[in-house]
């Protein structure tokens, strides 16, 4: 009888011990998937951040891009309304100008 009680004893604590090393993997292995999703989490947000900067960059571009654009223009209207003006600078010391127009000397 002391003998099946000690052999009980000893499959219990065998059980025991079995349980509490397959309760420490589980654990771990808890411990290891939360660390991976708060990893991915991370690179998630690295990610969404690269691409805000990556969008800003663009638009900041393209802003560069309508302004040079714009001075362009600007540049080739302000060439037309000199190249007018001097022509018609010209008309007016040349007597050019038609009868009505106001830009005629009397």
């Amino acid at each position: 009888m002391v003998m099946y009680i000690v052999s009980l004893m000893l499959y219990f604590k065998k059980r025991d011990s079995e349980i509490a090393r397959e309760m420490k993997l589980e654990h771990e292995r808890a411990e290891e998937a939360a660390q991976q999703r708060e990893m991915e989490k991370y690179r998630e947000q690295i990610r969404y951040q690269q691409e805000l900067e990556r969008q800003l960059e663009e638009q900041e571009q393209k802003k560069q891009q309508a302004y040079e654009e714009f001075l362009k223009e600007k540049l080739m209207i302000d060439e037309i309304v000199r190249k007018i003006y001097e022509e018609d600078q010209r008309s007016v010391g040349q007597g050019d100008c038609h009868p009505n127009c106001p830009l005629s000397r009397d």
